[in-house]
């Protein structure tokens, strides 16, 4: 298949919905078919207790509510932590049924930690029981091979998304079920002095799972930034390495690929992590409601204009998207493209103003951008485009800035409770927290995320918030 693209209207235009024309994510029918296998599984463990019921006497299935009620979110997490919900267990059986058996199994365990305080309120006979958690795994089983069927038999698409790309070079023959997207007339090229064209790149690739990029020797360092920032399994083609007996990467078997980037988070961590984010934020928006209001009143009332500002950021996989804040500057001088950095004793500030950037109130209609999904609680701050350190741009400074992108931006990160936040007027400033944000991405766990929420308390009102 080759794959083409619709081009912006000009070459340094930021095109919103910047899309290719022949490429679909596969994303969404994943999703779907994780929720098709986890309702087939409910189902089949309904069944197995409601078998019970039938062979128990004195057993009615009116019963079987509360242990259902317990059986089926734990099934579900322990299906979770098992991989049973990844794309690997849809593609191969065997996958699927391991990783089934071993959530079945941890879920057995769990349960019979309460199954003393089972048998007191719900007789079970031990024969029904073992009977029916034999017909609950067996009818597991049996709904996986069937969506095996459906995934290789019926779907009409992939349910992994591949592109090659060719980026100067002849070698135009795709791995199997790859699909080729050719740089050169589509007007792409890696760069790592261009956020627009990283984040043209971007709208296209960051829709996909699996990247085997071609391209000569001298480009190969470049790709390898962009597809770490993709936040996507990616590799680069090396084809003098095919003399040299390699092992196969499993991007594309059979050819001498060099891994260079994979996703910083499952797909179980970033539904661990997102659930999270909403656990957090929404309570929070709805005890701050009144609290926003008023500082919204006391923004208005002491100089014109709007309340929340906003400003271009670079976010996840260096996609564009609006950062919200309350107005802390006078409108005529507010920097729409954050060229300045804001300096201790900086006349833009109005008097409200300093008073919510030194208390960071200013940062919770942040809130809002966690809510629409562009950032998370907790990841690397998210910079304007034109931000700069010593009079040079941040990824002028340091090549590795673009590698920070491979994760969603958050309002709180490792940099900021380590100290290293507000301007950055030295390239050091930004060093340290490229340091952190990196440390961050590759060290990330939902306690992670955790002790960095509960460490951002101490850092609230901070002597560099300013």
């Amino acid at each position: 298949m080759y794959l083409s693209v619709d081009k912006a209207d000009s070459p340094g235009e930021v095109v919103t919905g910047y899309r290719p024309s022949n490429l679909r994510s596969s994303a969404k029918l994943r999703f779907v078919l994780y929720g098709i296998t986890a309702i087939t599984d409910l189902c089949a463990l309904a069944s197995g207790m409601f078998f019970v019921a039938g062979l128990s006497q004195g057993l009615h299935a009116a019963d079987l509510w509360l242990p259902l009620a317990f059986t089926v979110p734990i099934y579900v997490i322990c299906g979770l932590f098992a991989g049973a919900y990844s794309h690997e267990a849809l593609v191969a059986l065997h996958v699927s049924w391991s990783r089934a058996f071993k959530g079945f199994a941890l879920t057995l365990l769990l349960g019979m930690l309460v199954v003393g305080a089972i048998q007191q309120s719900v007789p079970m006979p031990p024969r029904a029981a073992w009977g029916g958690m034999a017909l609950a795994l067996f009818l597991v089983l049996a709904g996986r091979a069937a969506i095996n069927v459906v995934v290789h038999r019926v779907l009409a698409r992939p349910i992994i998304s591949r592109v090659y790309v060719v980026d100067g070079t002849d070698l135009r023959d795709a791995p199997p079920g790859y699909t080729l997207l050719d740089c050169g007339s589509t007007d792409l090229a890696p760069s790592c002095s261009d956020p627009v064209m990283l984040a043209r790149i971007a709208a296209i690739l960051s829709h996909t799972d699996q990247i085997v990029v071609s391209c000569p020797p001298e480009r190969r360092e470049r790709w390898s930034v962009v597809l770490k920032g993709l936040g996507r399994d990616g590799g680069i083609l090396v084809p003098e390495f095919g003399n040299l007996g390699m092992q196969y990467s499993s991007l594309a078997p059979g050819y001498p690929v060099v891994l260079v980037s994979k996703g910083p988070l499952s797909l179980r961590n970033r539904v661990i992590k997102r659930a999270l984010d909403l656990a957090i934020t929404v309570p929070i928006l709805i005890a701050l409601a009144i609290p926003m209001a008023i500082v919204a009143l006391l923004i208005r009332l002491d100089s014109p204009g709007p309340v929340i500002f906003r400003q271009k950021r670079i976010g996840q996989h260096n996609h564009m998207f609006e950062i919200f804040k309350f107005r802390s500057m006078r409108v005529e001088s507010c920097d729409g493209d954050g060229a300045r950095s804001t300096g201790r004793d900086d006349d833009r500030i109005t008097t409200i103003g300093r008073f919510i950037r030194k208390t960071s109130i200013d940062e919770i209609p942040q809130l809002i951008n966690v809510l629409l999904g562009d950032m998370s609680l907790v990841g690397p701050r998210p910079h304007a485009v034109q931000s700069r350190a010593q009079e040079l741009l941040f990824w002028e400074i340091d090549n590795r800035y673009f590698l920070r992108h491979a994760i969603k931006p958050g309002i709180t990160g490792l940099a900021q409770v380590q100290g290293y936040r507000g301007a950055t007027e030295r390239k050091e400033d930004l060093t340290h927290r490229l340091r952190a944000d990196l440390a961050y991405s590759t060290q990330w766990s939902i306690w992670l995320d955790l002790a960095i929420l509960l460490r951002t308390l101490r850092v609230l009102v901070h002597q560099n918030a300013y």
